[in-house]
């Protein structure tokens, strides 16, 4: 008996309709999980306390999609995340502070009270001078959240030296104390390491490197925020066969010093077990074939604009009358 090759077109249709009605299924139930507990620990006086970062796709300023990630700042597990794209935006630059307002109206908009977010602002004076790996004064490990650079890339840049006098400016207005004084004040002074730490494990199943459609960038987030949300609150520190708590000795090459470092127990992927159930019932159900187009799924379907100009596009006959060449 022969095997016969899927075409392409088919690979993606079957994924649609099966895979990302699966995962948006078993996100949505993990979801709402976690926000009625969260719902009860307010009731009972407790104060909502988040951290939010953006990722945008690609580095640079060029980038389509931005993620907002909203985190519990007490169990690290991911509550919200929002996703935009360009052309909902003017540009690339504003995609994160719009992911941002949309994500906390979602939220607020749900009833949650949020007391506090939390960001880090001290980074840019690592990454100006193309130093994107560093430990900080309490010995806690950074980096940055873009993708690895090559030697090109780092080549075709103008990064600041640090004896310089225009990263001595950004210094003193980064690091004013003043200013981070009222940022201690204002959102409790807490750095957003643990979700860099997402978004550098969000690059496998969403590398910078390669292009999705939107709902393939919202559910391969799905998916990572489901193994992240499994494994931050189960996954505890492995201990010896006598019951005493394992580490490792690595240098720190920024302190010169030998620092210890945890070793967890390995990650767990159930979620995948029960993805792979939720498909095959799906494709066992008589109600859903691979050819039906996604808009008739329940799967949310956003109106996005189809670019980000202000104003709207002539008709090709206009701008041809219109057109005078340079020469």
């Amino acid at each position: 008996m022969g095997v016969q090759m899927m075409g392409q077109t088919t690979f993606y249709n079957i994924q649609k309709v099966y895979l990302h009605l699966a995962i948006e299924e078993v996100y949505s139930e993990k979801r709402t999980e976690l926000l009625a507990r969260v719902y009860l620990e307010q009731e009972d006086g407790k104060r909502l306390h988040l951290t939010g970062d953006g990722r945008c796709d690609t580095p640079g300023f060029s980038a389509k999609y931005c993620h907002y990630t909203f985190m519990l700042d007490d169990t690290k597990e991911i509550l919200h995340a929002e996703l935009v794209q360009v052309t909902e935006a003017t540009s690339s630059v504003t995609m994160e502070p719009l992911a941002f307002k949309t994500g906390m109206t979602e939220l607020m908009d749900q009833g949650l009270d949020v007391e506090a977010l939390k960001c880090w602002w001290k980074s840019i004076t690592h990454h100006v001078c193309n130093e994107h790996e560093w430990t900080d004064e309490n010995g806690e490990q950074h980096r940055c959240d873009h993708a690895p650079l090559t030697a090109q890339e780092q080549k075709k840049r103008m990064w600041m030296k640090k004896d310089s006098m225009a990263f001595q400016d950004l210094s003193s207005l980064v690091l004013d104390k003043r200013l981070l004084r009222d940022m201690e004040k204002m959102a409790l002074f807490k750095h957003t390491g643990p979700l860099e730490v997402f978004h550098s494990a969000l690059l496998k199943y969403l590398p910078k490197r390669q292009a999705f459609s939107f709902q393939g960038m919202r559910e391969r987030c799905h998916l990572a925020i489901l193994e992240h949300n499994e494994n931050i609150v189960k996954r505890k520190q492995d201990t010896t066969k006598t019951g005493q708590a394992r580490f490792n000795q690595v240098f720190c090459k920024r302190s010169k010093q030998w620092v210890l470092k945890k070793i967890f127990i390995p990650h767990t992927t159930q979620f995948i077990d029960t993805l792979i159930k939720r498909v095959m019932d799906k494709r066992r159900s008589p109600n859903i074939q691979f050819t039906m187009p996604t808009s008739s799924l329940s799967l949310p379907q956003p109106a996005l604009p189809p670019n980000i100009a202000p104003v709207p596009k002539p008709s090709k006959e206009a701008a041809t009358t219109s057109f005078q060449s340079r020469f």
